[in-house]
């Protein structure tokens, strides 16, 4: 679907009239089932939503979306049945057309003073759980494969993360319901279904959430690497660091329970509490300043890395010659002074739980840079939720090669070795050859070695290369930052 023809039908909706060859544009767009239901889709994000969201009523606003959004798919399940392909559109039929999107329009008017329904039934993967309403310096990863900025409008689905730049920001609203929820810059959040009730995964970064009244027995959660949050209607701050999980609550009430020990408080408003890593007895609420205060800030992401290698974003710990490696949007841990054409390359890898996201190796390294796609190699990458291996390839952009299924097993070493040619890596899994891989046309035949994570943390040790026939051990040295 072009620019054009959704500015058309954005024009359409305002009641603008259109000249003899914009009707004629879009006349031959509507011709398609596919376009349509896609046109309508943007036509009640876009329009309807962008427009009346500025309104000071935005529980209304959210329900004339959805009753937007159940018009515009009835349309398009009528136009599938009763225009065959070849039938031509006249300029009758495309007013008509045109009618019923201003009626749609004309009814969201009318809707938008009515008091907000209840929250949907809980919801399969492939329903729309949220809106993004503005986007600054952010990107999505869909469920679909695909990856790119975050644009206003835009709808998210179970499994959809969302993530922000340092200085980025999301505003977005769950469907169905006035809960707002603000994304502040160096974060990531994704979707989970509904079971009941709504759910949020905050895997890092800083959010606040303004939420509805919650049905009873269907209560929202956001769960971070170190607690979950119960919410039944309140305003908060959240913060998901890298030991620990801050809530500060403005009024309602949020119980936060820390996931290492079960241990859990009920904050009150006005009140703060933190869920650490590492327990340090019962868990209490604290008063904080002022009620309307979120946690302070955190300090900046630590970009320092062992001796011998360049962080590329990220945090890398050394704890005992392991690495400790925090999640994030791609973030790269490259050894320094390696380029590696023919040989192999070494390191086992620790997964503490069976979170979605996946952390291994990067090879061929060249150009790199900070930021998810900023680097040239091939991705080599290990995946507990899904229970596969991931081979990718990146030139600035990203391209996934293929997923090949294999045992990830959780709360032990793994080893992981990666053996290349200037044209093949044949990749091992615990001491098991699980993929072989060949590229003749464009091949990447040499460059560096480094680690990466992708949304999850994940922990490294005795890393290694062997060029030439010499195994070069790569320890973990921490420099003081």
């Amino acid at each position: 679907m072009t620019t054009e023809w959704r500015l058309l039908l954005s024009q359409t909706m305002d009641g603008e009239p259109l000249s003899a060859e914009e009707l004629d544009i879009l006349a031959r767009s509507l011709r398609d089932d596919a376009c349509i239901g896609e046109a309508l889709a943007a036509l009640r994000l876009e329009a309807a939503l962008h427009r009346h969201l500025r309104r000071p009523d935005p529980e209304a606003a959210l329900l004339a979306r959805e009753r937007l959004l159940a018009r515009a798919l009835l349309l398009e399940k009528r136009q599938s049945h009763r225009v065959p392909a070849q039938r031509r559109l006249t300029p009758v039929r495309l007013a008509a057309a045109a009618a019923v999107l201003l009626a749609l329009g004309a009814a969201a008017g009318l809707l938008i003073r009515r008091p907000p329904s209840a929250p949907p039934a809980p919801t399969g993967t492939g329903t729309t759980l949220a809106i993004l309403e503005s986007a600054v310096d952010a990107s999505l990863a869909l469920t679909n494969g695909t990856r790119g900025p975050a644009k206003a409008g835009t709808p998210l689905r179970a499994g959809d993360r969302v993530s922000t730049a340092a200085d980025g920001s999301v505003r977005l609203w769950l469907a169905g319901e006035p809960t707002r929820v603000d994304l502040g810059g160096d974060t990531a959040l994704r979707l989970l279904p509904d079971a009941p009730g709504r759910r949020l995964r905050l895997d890092f970064g800083s959010l606040d959430a303004e939420v509805a009244p919650q049905p009873p027995g269907r209560p929202m959660t956001i769960a971070t690497p170190h607690a979950v949050a119960t919410i039944l209607g309140t305003r908060l701050a959240l913060r998901s660091e890298y030991e620990q999980t801050r809530l500060a609550v403005e009024s309602g009430r949020v119980r936060l329970e820390r996931t290492t020990d079960g241990s859990s408080v009920v904050v009150e408003p006005g009140r703060t509490t933190t869920a650490r890593r590492e327990p340090a007895g019962p868990m209490e609420a604290v008063a904080i300043a002022a009620p309307s205060s979120p946690p302070p800030p955190a300090a900046p992401r630590i970009l320092f890395a062992p001796r011998g290698f360049t962080a590329y974003g990220g945090r890398w710990v050394v704890l005992d010659g392991t690495l400790l490696a925090d999640a994030g949007e791609g973030p790269r841990l490259a050894a320094d002074g390696l380029d590696v054409a023919e040989g192999e390359v070494g390191v086992e890898v620790f997964f503490p739980d069976r979170d979605s996201g996946n952390a291994g190796l990067v090879t061929k390294l060249r150009d790199s840079g900070v930021g998810a796609d900023r680097f040239t190699g091939y991705e080599i990458a290990l995946d507990p939720s899904g229970r596969f291996l991931r081979l990718g390839r990146h030139e600035q952009d990203y391209t996934l090669i293929r997923d090949t299924p294999c045992d990830v097993p959780v709360g032990r070493w793994i080893p992981l070795v990666v053996r290349m040619t200037e044209t093949t890596l044949e990749v091992s899994v615990g001491g098991a050859r699980v993929d072989r891989y060949e590229e003749k046309a464009r091949p990447l035949r040499s460059g560096g070695i480094a680690l990466r994570t992708w949304l999850r943390e994940a922990r490294f040790r005795d890393l290694w290369v062997r060029s030439g026939g010499e195994r070069k051990p790569l320890p973990f040295l921490q420099e003081s930052p």
